[in-house]
């Protein structure tokens, strides 16, 4: 503890640098107006160097003591983007990049935590939860007006740089309000656990809210999934009385085999009592996209023929995989593979060894927080199960990854610190 105490006496103006290009990373992904600024990507990527050359200096240590998992990570971005490029596959090697964006958050956080710069990790996400309602008011708002909205956000094109000079989230902003959603609903639930404040309480009651609201205004139905999971799941671990269980267990899957009659039956009744105005047109809106949506983004038959399509192009290229072969491409889209599942996508691209890692990778800040306390465990496994459903039936991004990757690590240790210093 001194010598840690000695290196940050010794290093205060790198470790504020590198907390800098870490705040960077994290708002150049959450703040929608930024991704409009030239030269974007560049500048994110050069915050991430920046990141990785400031620590290895301040703490050269990090990098250099061996640890499997750390170890894997770097391994597995150096492959998913070099190999891709040797083979004449530079748009692949560009996703992966990306995507490497991801475990780079987990790597940050590891490394605040191990030297004692807990503090950065926190602060960040605090300026995270600022950036992400201010995002979600604009997002909800433009929602009202626009029921596509969220949909209608591309990653490039005209319209999706106008839409976010305006400051809306899309698909990636939605997905992360459901990651940050889980935890807060967590809070909600374990008050007592927790003793949480009154003033807290009532913060996270309207971050809850509002997040909530913009997510099912969103209409992405697999974000509501992942949010009814791991809700059920929550409220089953709360409760002891098996009755109460299966009884929540019930309601969970009515909510998912009945969503769009709910939601119906809920908007119409909101209209009944309003009865005209600009207000209802909106509702009305609303409805109408709820029809096309929930009907068409099943992620059991919407997805199917799109995982089936990777699924196979592993089969017949289980060992290296589609990328050592020029790739090609049907008006403006990859072929060979589906293109909607992560895990099952980077199978077909990388084959066995690489997609194995991949999910191993994944998975593995999980497997190491299942705690025998049963709130901490159902926190877990709700984040866990929602995890699962979105790398596998989804495609995933930098700021998804950022709520998965820092935003639950970091809260997690908060709630053991919480709760150590209860007992």
């Amino acid at each position: 503890m001194n010598n840690e105490i000695q290196l940050k006496r010794k290093n205060p103006t790198i470790q504020k640098l590198s907390t800098f290009f870490a705040f960077y990373l994290v708002i150049s992904n959450l703040i929608p107006q930024i991704r409009v600024i030239p030269g974007f990507y560049l500048l994110m990527f050069l915050s991430i160097f920046l990141w990785l050359f400031t620590a290895a200096l301040a703490h050269p240590s990090f990098f250099t003591q061996f640890n499997v998992h750390k170890l894997l990570i770097f391994l597995f971005i150096l492959y998913t983007v070099t190999v891709p490029y040797i083979f004449g596959n530079g748009t692949i090697g560009n996703r992966y990049l990306e995507h490497g964006v991801m475990l780079i958050f987990y790597l940050i956080y590891r490394y605040n935590r191990a030297y004692g710069y807990s503090n950065s990790n926190m602060l960040i996400v605090n300026f995270s939860l600022l950036s992400l309602t201010i995002t979600s008011v604009l997002t909800l708002l433009g929602l009202f007006n626009n029921p596509y909205l969220a949909r209608s956000i591309k990653s490039s094109g005209e319209h999706t740089m106008y839409l976010r000079s305006q400051g809306i989230g899309g698909y990636e902003f939605i997905y992360l309000l459901v990651f940050v959603s889980i935890n807060l609903f967590f809070l909600l639930c374990n008050k007592k656990f927790i003793k949480l404040k009154a003033r807290s309480t009532y913060i996270i009651t309207f971050l809850f809210t509002l997040f909530l609201l913009t997510i099912v205004s969103a209409n992405y139905f697999t974000a509501l999934l992942m949010l009814i999971a791991s809700f059920v799941v929550l409220l089953i671990f709360k409760n002891r009385n098996i009755l109460a269980k299966v009884y929540i267990l019930f309601l969970g899957v009515i909510l998912i085999l009945f969503r769009k009659n709910i939601f119906d039956f809920l908007i119409k009744g909101i209209i009944k009592l309003m009865g005209s105005g600009a207000t209802v047109e909106k509702l009305l809106k609303l409805q109408e996209s709820s029809s096309i949506y929930y009907g068409s983004d099943s992620i059991f038959s919407d997805r199917a023929s799109t995982i089936i399509s990777s699924w196979l192009s592993f089969l017949e290229n289980p060992i290296s995989g589609l990328v050592i072969s020029p790739i090609q491409s049907s008006g403006g889209f990859l072929t060979g593979f589906g293109q909607h599942s992560h895990f099952v996508d980077t199978l077909a691209l990388y084959g066995l060894f690489i997609g194995v890692l991949n999910i191993y990778i994944i998975l593995y800040p999980f497997f190491i927080r299942f705690d025998k306390k049963r709130e901490l465990f159902s926190l877990n496994l709700s984040m866990l199960i929602s995890v699962l459903i979105i790398f596998s039936f989804n495609n995933v991004t930098p700021s998804i990854g950022f709520g998965i990757f820092f935003v639950y690590p970091v809260f997690y240790d908060w709630v053991m610190e919480l709760k150590n210093n209860n007992i």
